[in-house]
């Protein structure tokens, strides 16, 4: 790093982290006073530490911000709480500070969405929160002024995830955490400004991957309705079964695509995963003019399909209601803003 850099960051240590600062003087005074050694020592090696910290933290918002975009529309406060514990527990791995990033104009109001308990059946409501979102991103990009690192934590129901992930698009970097076993793991990393392994380019989620399919089962039919319906069993709590009485109802066509991951991925598997489902869908468009969307599936994968989808794409979102055991549309891709 060239001196002016360093010169910078130390003008951004100072002026950000004034309190941590002086903490950490106090702490180096003290030490002159201790007469025991090993005491001397620990005390030492912590001041090291804090300093490091510091710097690294302005270090690394000057290479790239990483903030969280959170959405939890489940439960109550409490819940909500333990999310935001969760994701900033995740988050601290990236250096990201709330104190910083509150002095950047990025305050928690500005990264979380929370709506207590879940949505009701009205549309419109669905809507309205894919479309905060939207603006929540649209915001946080217009402040910090790049380079930006989205980390995408979801508590919320599937059918709004697809839609929040058409409402992002292709367009930057993101990092797709999903909920396993109560713990949020990074497990989709699109990310345009490297070739690390595991890590791809965010457009290439909708590129065509390579025959055979390695974790879907799809079953196409000879013939297209418009619109057309689509199930994906990718989780617990298939809709296949509605789907095919529903589509035979009302003379529609149908498919289903299962998944051959038996509800298990690992951390490589879930970009290849969403890809093949993706990749299924944007072919369907081709020969079905409209598709209804009935899905069961981890909200990662939900995302990332739904970045591939976009919000120009005729697709309608369905969501299972369990009070009147019946789909209900609440999304439309196209017509989200």
């Amino acid at each position: 790093m060239k001196m002016k850099e360093w010169r910078e960051v130390l003008v951004e240590v100072f002026k950000k982290k004034t309190d941590s600062v002086i903490n950490i003087v106090a702490l180096g005074l003290a030490v002159s006073f201790i007469p025991y050694l090993w005491l001397k020592i620990i005390l030492c090696l912590f001041i090291l530490y804090s300093a490091y910290r510091i710097v690294e933290s302005i270090l690394s918002i000057q290479r790239e911000k990483h903030v969280p975009l959170a959405v939890v529309v489940y439960g109550d406060e409490s819940t909500r709480d333990s999310f935001i514990d969760d994701c900033l527990r995740q988050m601290d791995k990236w250096h990201f500070d709330e104190v910083t990033f509150s002095d950047l104009g990025v305050d928690r109001d500005d990264w979380c969405i929370s709506h207590p308990g879940d949505l009701p059946a009205d549309a419109e409501q669905w809507k309205r929160v894919v479309q905060e979102f939207r603006h929540k991103l649209d915001l946080i990009k217009a402040k910090l002024k790049g380079p930006e690192f989205f980390h995408i934590f979801l508590k919320c129901r599937t059918a709004l995830v697809f839609g929040l992930g058409a409402a992002v698009g292709t367009w930057g970097n993101i990092i797709l955490y999903q909920e396993i076993a109560g713990d949020f793991k990074p497990v989709i990393y699109l990310d345009n400004k490297t070739n690390l392994p595991n890590r791809h380019a965010s457009h290439t989620i909708k590129s065509k991957p390579e025959l055979p399919y390695k974790f879907i089962r799809p079953t196409i039919p000879e013939r297209f309705t418009s619109p057309t319906l689509v199930a994906l069993n990718l989780a617990a709590h298939p809709p296949a079964p509605y789907v095919e009485i529903e589509a035979k109802k009302r003379n529609l066509s149908y498919v289903i695509i299962d998944n051959s991951y038996n509800n298990t991925l690992t951390e490589e598997d879930w970009f290849r995963a969403a890809q093949e489902v993706a990749s299924v869908l944007l072919q369907l468009l081709k020969q079905a003019s409209e598709l209804e969307i009935y899905a069961s599936c981890p909200n990662a994968l939900a995302f990332a399909i739904g970045m591939a989808l976009g919000d120009q794409c005729p697709a309608s979102i369905f969501h299972l209601f369990a009070k009147d055991e019946s789909y209900n549309k609440v999304l439309e891709l196209n017509k989200l803003y």
